[in-house]
C-alpha cells in the first residue's frame, strides 16, 4: 500500500503565457496562429511544426519557442523541453520583443515549467531551484510556493515543506481555496510518525466538506444551462465586484479558478481584442471576435471550476485512505513496531541547500504567535524532528 495524494494539476497544454495571447489578437504570423489553434486542439505535432516555422523577427518567436517546449512534454520529450526552456531562461529582455511587463510574466512562466518538467522527471531539488526563481510579485507565486511545497517533501526536506505550508496557510492567501494543503501538511507529518498532528492536519482538510465555499461550488454545478455566456457572465461580475449573494458562487472559489494558467490566454485573448475594437472601432470584424473570445473565457471557466469539484472529491477519497493509515500507524506505533517503515522519515535534513534560501534568511515556523511577514514567505523551515523508530 502507498500513500499519493499529489493532485496539483500540471496541465503544460494549458500554460500559455499572456503575451503570447496580445500577439496573436494582435495579428501574429499566419504560423503562430496556426500553431496556437493546434495546441488548443491538442495536435502537438502540428503544433510544433507551426511553431518551428516562426521567424526569429517575429514578437511571438519567444512564445511559440515556449509553446513548441510544452507540446515536447505532452509528447514525452522532457530532455527537449528542459533544453528548449533553458533558452528561453536566458534569453535578454533587451531582444525579447516584449514589454518589460509582459517580459517578466513570460520569464516566470518559463521558470514555472521548468519546475514542473524537473518535478516530472522525479528530480525534485532541481525542481525547487526553478520554483523559487518565480517572482514573489508574480501572478504565479502562490503556484510557485504550493508545488515547490511538494517538491521539497518528495526531495526529503520535510522541514522545509511545513514551512511553506505554513506560508500557504497564511492570511496573504486567505482568498485561496485549496483543500490539498492541509492533507499534504497530514502526509508530511504522517512521514515522520507525529500522528497527533498528522490527525489534527487531516481534521483540518476534512472541515472543507462543510466549508461554505465549497458548497457554493457544488450548487452551482448541479444548475441547468452553464453556458459559455453564463460562464463570461460570471466572470465579468466577479471581476466588478458583485457580492458573493448575487454571485453564487464564493469569492475564493472564484479567485483560484480565475488565477489557473488555463485562463491567461483567454483573459489576454479578450484584453488585445478589447484594445484593438477601441482603436478601430468601424471594423466590423472585431464585435464577432471579441463575442468568440468571451464564450471561450467563459467555457474555461466553468472548465476550472468543475476541475476544482473534481479534484476535491479525489482529495477526499485519498483522505479516507490516510486515515485508514493512520489508525494503523498508530496501533503499531504502541506496539513497538513500524509499520512501512521505508516509507517513514526517520531524520530531518538541517542544510540549507537551495539557492535563495541563505542559513542567514531562513525563519522559523510554528511558533504560537501565528505572525506572518510578507518578506518571510517562502522562507520558513519548521521546528518539527521525526518520532519514527530506525529500524
Amino acid at each position: 500500500m502507498g500513500l499519493n495524494v499529489h493532485l496539483c494539476c500540471f496541465a503544460f497544454s494549458a500554460v500559455l503565457a499572456v503575451a503570447a495571447a496580445r500577439a496573436d489578437a494582435a495579428g501574429g504570423s499566419d504560423e503562430y496562429r496556426l500553431g496556437y489553434s493546434l495546441m488548443r486542439a491538442q495536435d502537438y505535432g502540428g503544433a510544433l511544426q507551426a511553431f518551428a516555422k516562426v521567424p526569429a523577427t517575429a514578437q511571438e518567436f519567444l512564445s511559440a519557442g515556449y509553446q513548441s517546449a510544452l507540446a515536447k512534454v505532452e509528447l514525452g520529450k522532457q530532455a527537449e523541453a528542459v533544453a528548449q526552456l533553458e533558452i528561453l531562461a536566458a534569453t535578454p529582455a533587451a531582444s525579447s520583443h516584449l514589454s518589460e511587463k509582459d517580459f517578466a510574466a513570460f520569464t516566470d512562466f518559463v521558470q514555472l515549467a521548468l519546475g514542473r518538467v524537473h518535478f516530472q522527471l522525479g528530480d525534485f531539488r532541481k525542481a525547487v531551484q526553478h520554483y523559487r526563481r518565480v517572482r514573489r510579485e508574480g501572478r504565479g507565486f502562490y503556484n510557485a510556493l504550493f508545488e515547490q511545497s511538494w517538491a521539497l517533501f518528495m526531495a526529503g526536506y520535510p522541514r522545509h515543506a511545513l514551512g511553506l505550508i505554513f506560508d500557504l496557510e497564511s492570511p496573504f492567501f486567505k482568498e485561496r481555496l485549496n483543500p490539498e494543503v492541509p492533507l499534504l501538511k497530514a502526509m508530511v507529518y504522517y512521514r515522520l510518525c507525529r500522528y497527533p498532528e498528522a490527525k489534527a492536519a487531516l481534521a483540518s482538510f476534512e472541515e472543507f466538506g462543510s466549508d461554505a465555499a465549497l458548497l457554493s461550488l457544488k450548487r452551482f454545478l448541479n444548475q441547468d444551462l452553464l453556458t459559455p455566456e453564463r460562464g463570461y457572465q460570471l466572470f465579468e461580475d466577479f471581476i466588478s465586484g458583485v457580492s458573493e449573494a448575487s454571485l453564487g458562487v464564493s469569492h475564493a472559489v472564484l479567485k483560484t479558478a480565475a488565477s489557473q494558467d488555463s485562463l491567461a490566454v483567454a483573459r489576454g485573448n479578450l484584453a488585445s481584442l478589447l484594445e484593438k475594437q477601441e482603436a478601430a472601432p468601424a471594423d466590423a470584424t472585431s464585435q464577432p471576435q471579441v463575442e468568440a473570445a468571451r464564450r471561450d473565457l467563459g467555457v474555461l471557466l466553468i472548465g476550472e471550476l468543475r476541475n476544482l469539484r473534481s479534484q476535491y472529491e479525489q482529495l477526499v477519497g485519498q483522505s479516507k485512505f490516510l486515515r485508514l493509515e493512520l489508525l494503523m500507524a498508530e496501533k503499531e506505533h504502541v506496539l513497538g513496531k513500524s509499520l512501512q517503515a521505508s516509507m517513514k522519515i526517520t531524520q530531518t535534513i538541517e542544510t540549507q541547500a537551495f539557492n535563495g534560501w541563505s542559513a542567514d534568511g531562513q525563519s522559523w515556523a510554528g511558533d504560537d504567535k501565528r505572525e506572518y511577514w510578507w518578506d518571510e514567505i517562502g522562507f520558513h523551515i519548521a521546528k518539527v524532528d521525526s518520532a519514527c523508530r530506525a529500524d
